[in-house]
Protein backbone atom coordinates (compact mmCIF):
# COMPACT_ATOMS: atom_id res chain seq x y z
CA UNK A 1 0.00 0.00 0.00
CA UNK A 2 1.41 3.34 -1.08
CA UNK A 3 -0.69 5.22 2.05
CA UNK A 4 -0.96 3.29 5.67
CA UNK A 5 -2.88 6.36 7.45
CA UNK A 6 -3.62 9.97 6.77
CA UNK A 7 -4.40 12.37 9.41
CA UNK A 8 -5.82 16.23 7.92
CA UNK A 9 -6.29 18.65 10.58
CA UNK A 10 -8.65 20.99 8.62
CA UNK A 11 -10.97 18.63 6.79
CA UNK A 12 -11.12 17.14 2.60
CA UNK A 13 -12.60 17.75 0.09
CA UNK A 14 -14.61 15.25 -1.89
CA UNK A 15 -15.67 15.65 -5.22
CA UNK A 16 -14.59 19.24 -5.80
CA UNK A 17 -13.61 21.99 -3.91
CA UNK A 18 -16.67 23.80 -2.97
CA UNK A 19 -18.00 24.12 0.39
CA UNK A 20 -20.71 21.86 0.28
CA UNK A 21 -17.78 18.84 -0.63
CA UNK A 22 -15.76 19.71 2.30
CA UNK A 23 -15.85 17.06 4.92
CA UNK A 24 -14.30 18.26 8.34
CA UNK A 25 -16.02 16.26 10.85
CA UNK A 26 -16.50 12.38 11.05
CA UNK A 27 -17.07 10.78 14.41
CA UNK A 28 -17.95 7.47 15.84
CA UNK A 29 -19.16 6.85 19.52
CA UNK A 30 -21.37 5.52 22.67
CA UNK A 31 -24.24 7.95 24.30
CA UNK A 32 -26.28 6.96 27.51
CA UNK A 33 -30.15 6.96 26.65
CA UNK A 34 -32.94 7.04 29.39
CA UNK A 35 -36.23 6.14 28.83
CA UNK A 36 -38.90 8.13 30.29
CA UNK A 37 -43.04 9.64 30.01
CA UNK A 38 -44.40 5.91 29.69
CA UNK A 39 -47.85 5.61 28.13
CA UNK A 40 -49.63 2.82 28.28
CA UNK A 41 -46.21 0.98 28.43
CA UNK A 42 -46.19 -2.28 30.22
CA UNK A 43 -43.26 -4.45 31.44
CA UNK A 44 -39.77 -3.47 32.67
CA UNK A 45 -38.18 -1.05 30.17
CA UNK A 46 -34.88 -0.15 30.55
CA UNK A 47 -32.99 -2.30 32.81
CA UNK A 48 -29.77 -1.80 30.39
CA UNK A 49 -29.75 0.93 27.72
CA UNK A 50 -26.84 0.94 25.19
CA UNK A 51 -26.34 3.70 22.56
CA UNK A 52 -24.03 3.83 19.42
CA UNK A 53 -23.61 6.86 16.83
CA UNK A 54 -21.85 8.00 13.90
CA UNK A 55 -21.87 11.16 12.54
CA UNK A 56 -20.90 12.83 9.35
CA UNK A 57 -20.32 16.54 9.09
CA UNK A 58 -24.04 17.09 10.26
CA UNK A 59 -25.48 13.99 9.37
CA UNK A 60 -26.01 12.00 12.36
CA UNK A 61 -27.39 8.24 12.49
CA UNK A 62 -28.22 6.71 16.30
CA UNK A 63 -28.81 3.56 17.34
CA UNK A 64 -30.09 2.55 20.84
CA UNK A 65 -30.76 -0.78 22.28
CA UNK A 66 -32.77 -1.24 25.30
CA UNK A 67 -33.43 -4.43 27.58
CA UNK A 68 -36.24 -5.08 29.89
CA UNK A 69 -38.51 -7.81 30.44
CA UNK A 70 -41.83 -7.75 28.92
CA UNK A 71 -42.23 -5.07 27.15
CA UNK A 72 -44.70 -4.04 25.05
CA UNK A 73 -47.43 -1.19 24.30
CA UNK A 74 -50.80 -2.14 25.85
CA UNK A 75 -52.69 0.44 23.46
CA UNK A 76 -52.06 2.44 20.14
CA UNK A 77 -51.76 5.49 22.01
CA UNK A 78 -48.61 3.75 24.02
CA UNK A 79 -45.34 5.68 23.28
CA UNK A 80 -42.28 6.15 25.88
CA UNK A 81 -39.61 8.82 25.25
CA UNK A 82 -35.78 8.30 24.97
CA UNK A 83 -33.38 11.42 25.94
CA UNK A 84 -29.98 11.72 26.41
CA UNK A 85 -29.07 11.94 22.40
CA UNK A 86 -25.46 13.21 21.70
CA UNK A 87 -26.51 15.65 19.00
CA UNK A 88 -29.56 17.91 19.44
CA UNK A 89 -31.57 17.48 15.83
CA UNK A 90 -31.84 20.81 13.73
CA UNK A 91 -34.97 21.10 12.58
CA UNK A 92 -35.29 22.60 8.52
CA UNK A 93 -37.99 25.36 8.02
CA UNK A 94 -41.23 24.33 6.49
CA UNK A 95 -40.01 20.55 7.57
CA UNK A 96 -41.95 17.54 9.50
CA UNK A 97 -40.41 15.57 11.99
CA UNK A 98 -37.77 13.15 11.70
CA UNK A 99 -38.76 9.67 11.50
CA UNK A 100 -37.54 6.26 12.64
CA UNK A 101 -38.20 2.68 13.38
CA UNK A 102 -38.21 0.47 16.33
CA UNK A 103 -38.58 -3.67 16.52
CA UNK A 104 -38.84 -5.82 19.24
CA UNK A 105 -36.81 -8.58 19.99
CA UNK A 106 -39.00 -11.45 19.36
CA UNK A 107 -41.39 -11.12 15.69
CA UNK A 108 -44.01 -13.22 17.74
CA UNK A 109 -44.45 -10.90 20.10
CA UNK A 110 -43.88 -7.49 18.93
CA UNK A 111 -43.89 -5.98 15.45
CA UNK A 112 -42.40 -2.86 15.97
CA UNK A 113 -43.44 0.65 15.24
CA UNK A 114 -42.94 4.37 14.49
CA UNK A 115 -40.33 6.71 15.72
CA UNK A 116 -39.82 10.51 15.52
CA UNK A 117 -37.70 12.76 16.63
CA UNK A 118 -38.00 16.12 17.96
CA UNK A 119 -35.15 18.75 19.36
CA UNK A 120 -33.32 16.19 21.98
CA UNK A 121 -35.79 13.72 22.28
CA UNK A 122 -36.95 10.42 20.44
CA UNK A 123 -40.24 9.03 20.85
CA UNK A 124 -40.93 5.72 20.37
CA UNK A 125 -44.79 4.77 19.06
CA UNK A 126 -46.95 1.64 19.16
CA UNK A 127 -47.56 0.01 15.96
CA UNK A 128 -50.75 -1.77 17.19
CA UNK A 129 -52.53 -2.51 20.39
CA UNK A 130 -52.39 -6.51 19.43
CA UNK A 131 -49.07 -6.96 20.94
CA UNK A 132 -48.84 -10.09 23.56
CA UNK A 133 -48.81 -9.64 26.70
CA UNK A 134 -45.61 -11.83 27.26
CA UNK A 135 -43.95 -8.58 25.44
CA UNK A 136 -40.36 -8.62 24.88
CA UNK A 137 -37.04 -8.57 26.43
CA UNK A 138 -35.20 -5.79 24.13
CA UNK A 139 -36.21 -3.38 21.78
CA UNK A 140 -33.72 -2.17 18.96
CA UNK A 141 -34.02 1.69 17.51
CA UNK A 142 -32.50 3.69 14.43
CA UNK A 143 -32.92 7.20 13.56
CA UNK A 144 -30.80 9.60 11.11
CA UNK A 145 -31.09 13.18 11.59
CA UNK A 146 -29.11 16.50 10.67
CA UNK A 147 -27.68 18.37 13.70
CA UNK A 148 -26.04 22.09 13.18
Amino acid sequence: TLFNNLYLSGGVYIGGTASANHLQDYEEGTWTPSVSQPSNRVGTWGSTLVGTYTKVGRKVTLHCSITGSGMYFSSTAGYTAITGLPFAATQPTNSVNYAGSWSGSSVAYSSGGSVYLNASTIYLHSSNSGQSSDGVGGIGVSITYFTS
